[in-house]
């Protein structure tokens, strides 16, 4: 005689509960990990990377606060603030968030610091300036950290300087402090004639149309010697 065994009924119920559990759970964490932080209120905000910086001069620089709701814009002016303080490489700050149980934002900000740092700045080719006045147009300084991006930005305000006082050929360009690794900022400056604007003269206007040498002169910034 064949003997059949009975599945009990409590079995069934107990997979079709687990079958239920395994298709609302993931939806779950879905809806978790997509849940934006604004307007949460901010539990806690920590550095991460920073040797050279500590915490607290990091978050001195932040808007941001445990206790205050999660703004979109003011984290970007946060990312902003941070850059522009020269201590971070390009695009070395960036900001992310985690949600907790209780609904509560944790903002997590990593940093990729500058570890060398300006041990001499050297100007060459001057002959017109001094040193000085140079380092007065720069934001480069002795101890400060290496960063190439504000040594180009020191560059341009030279070359800018120059050709403004009529330097129209004068460049100035890097050999040293284009990496992140130097330890010595060198601007290598041509400063070129002064050139001086002759005469200007205006070909195929018209006074007929407003547009004769008397009229034009009065909407151009140029001025002939």
């Amino acid at each position: 005689m064949m003997a059949h065994r009975l599945v009990p009924r409590c079995n069934w119920l107990a997979c079709l509960l687990a079958l239920a559990v395994a298709v609302v759970a993931p939806s779950v964490a879905s809806a978790q990990l997509t849940e934006s932080p604004i307007g949460r209120k901010i539990a806690d905000i920590i550095p991460l990377n920073n040797k050279v910086r500590s915490t607290s001069h990091i978050l001195a620089k932040m808007t941001l606060k445990p206790g205050v709701a999660f703004d979109e814009r003011v984290a970007s002016d946060d990312v902003a603030r941070l850059l522009a303080t020269g201590w971070f490489a390009a695009n070395g700050v960036e900001l992310k968030t985690s949600i907790n149980s209780e609904g509560e934002v944790t903002v997590w900000v990593e940093v990729r610091e500058l570890q060398q740092t300006v041990r001499t700045i050297t100007f060459t080719g001057l002959e017109h300036y001094s040193e000085q006045s140079m380092l007065e147009l720069i934001r480069v300084r002795k101890g400060a950290p290496m960063n190439p991006a504000v040594n180009r930005q020191s560059a341009a305000a030279i070359t800018n300087k120059l050709r403004e006082d009529g330097r129209y050929y004068a460049t100035c360009t890097l050999s040293g402090g284009r990496y992140a690794t130097d330890e010595n900022v060198i601007f290598d400056i041509v400063e070129g004639p002064i050139v001086r604007l002759q005469a200007i003269e205006f070909r195929g206007n018209s006074s007929q149309f407003e547009t004769g040498n008397a009229r034009l002169k009065t909407v151009i910034k140029s001025r002939g010697a």
